[in-house]
């Protein structure tokens, strides 16, 4: 297991913060093959592009959250203006299916036109 012990410092005006890092081998690893393949200058800079990484997922399950978040409003508002249909068994449900995708496929070749 690789310690990183780092403490609080200033360079050029800017305030770092330093913290305490636990890794396990493989992580440990990892970083050594990065930086020795020329990937990244030291640790620091895997630290940085893994946190970007983080932050990149965290505002994509943002935006992916935004969204299920506005197609669930416009079911709920579509059913409460009775802009739904009902269907009873399988049967009408495979047949409301296939002339969805009749439908589908006429405006496809419609549009080809």
């Amino acid at each position: 297991m690789l310690f990183a012990d780092c403490r609080s410092g200033l360079l050029k005006g800017a305030i770092m913060a330093m913290l305490n890092l636990v890794i396990n081998e493989q992580e440990e690893a990892l970083i050594i093959q990065l930086v020795d393949s020329g990937q990244f200058k030291g640790a620091d800079e895997v630290l940085h592009a893994g946190l970007r990484l983080v932050e990149a997922g965290q505002h994509e399950d943002a935006v992916r959250e935004e969204k299920m978040r506005a197609a669930i409003q416009a079911g709920i508002d579509d059913f409460a203006q009775g802009r739904f249909i009902t269907l009873r068994g399988e049967g009408q449900i495979s047949e409301y299916v296939r002339s969805l995708g009749q439908r589908a496929a006429e405006r496809v070749v419609s549009q080809g036109d």
